[in-house]
């Protein structure tokens, strides 16, 4: 984990690098790819208690060919996320008064993708030394994954549920 950090502070630099690199200034029509990687820190706020979902990779690329001030582009992205059971499981006892000794918990990973296409709009300055974009896009999206799963066991074997998501599978096949 020490190793993670830096690393992900060199390739975000990195990809700044890059992406200041691939624009030609000296020219109205030009095409521009950028690369993008990063942490995602995601914000569900769906009503799933007990349930925390931990960050993770971001990646993606953007495709656009401008004609002076307009263009085009086409992204693509991907994002990692994790889920994360935080049920409190000290001192927990059954509906029949025995205690639970021990836990089974399956926590699976959150996948989003997105797929879009969209127009582009670019100032820049006299100079070209300075250039703004807004970029729109229209897509498809998905995301799967995420289902978690904490059950409780006792001495005499009782499987019981305790926190459950269903996760999610919504959008392309």
């Amino acid at each position: 984990m020490k190793f993670y950090k830096p690393l992900l502070i060199l390739l975000i630099l990195l990809q700044g690098i890059i992406s200041w690199s691939q624009v030609n200034h000296a020219t109205d029509n030009y095409l521009q790819i950028s690369p993008r990687i990063g942490y995602d820190f995601p914000s569900y706020h769906n009503n799933t208690p007990y349930i925390d979902y931990n960050g993770g990779l971001e990646a993606g690329i953007s495709v656009d060919y401008y004609w002076n001030w307009i263009g085009v582009g086409i992204d693509v992205d991907y994002i990692k996320n994790s889920p994360e059971t935080t049920y409190p499981t000290d001192g927990l006892i059954d509906f029949d008064g025995s205690a639970f000794n021990s836990f089974n918990v399956t926590e699976d990973g959150i996948t989003r993708l997105f797929y879009g296409i969209g127009p582009n709009f670019q100032y820049r300055n006299a100079n070209r030394n300075f250039s703004a974009e807004f970029n729109s896009r229209v897509g498809l999206a998905s995301i799967k994954g995420g289902r978690v799963s904490h059950e409780g066991s006792t001495a005499n074997s009782t499987n019981v549920p305790l926190n459950f998501h269903a996760g999610y599978d919504v959008g392309m096949p």
